[in-house]
């Protein structure tokens, strides 16, 4: 197992091989390392779990609040997003609509009488 952040990080030293050297190096440290080395060990290397332990819950806890931040931002989002769409279609249809109107009011009595004037005979002039 590798180290999760601290002493031995990056340099490929497990928690446990740095805690043993502190150990050994500390006064009185070799001769007590070779008593107990293998409860030195067995106790490093529980302590290293637990370490990893509570820091991957402390990450995944971190990762869920993270997401859900994230999909409630989304939902904002998407919300506003709809409500815009909304908004520019409304736009949209309110000034196809009063194209159209226009179109029905000024423009078309007018086209209309256009062409019922070049439909209609021209008097004759002797």
């Amino acid at each position: 197992q590798g180290s999760v952040g601290g002493i031995g990080a990056g340099r490929g030293a497990s928690f446990a091989e740095d805690s043993l050297a502190a150990v050994a190096g500390a006064p009185g440290g070799p001769e007590r390392l070779s008593v107990s080395h293998h409860t030195l060990e067995s106790l490093v290397a529980i302590h290293a779990q637990e370490i990893e332990k509570f820091y991957r819950d402390k990450e995944k806890a971190e990762l869920a609040r993270l997401r859900e931040k994230f999909e409630r931002h989304l939902r904002k989002l998407q919300e506003a997003f709809e409500r815009d769409t909304g908004k520019v279609k409304a736009v949209i249809q309110n000034a196809i609509d009063k194209e159209v109107d226009f179109f029905k009011r000024d423009r078309l009595p007018k086209l209309a009488k256009l062409l019922s004037d070049k439909q209609a005979p021209a008097p004759d002039h002797p």
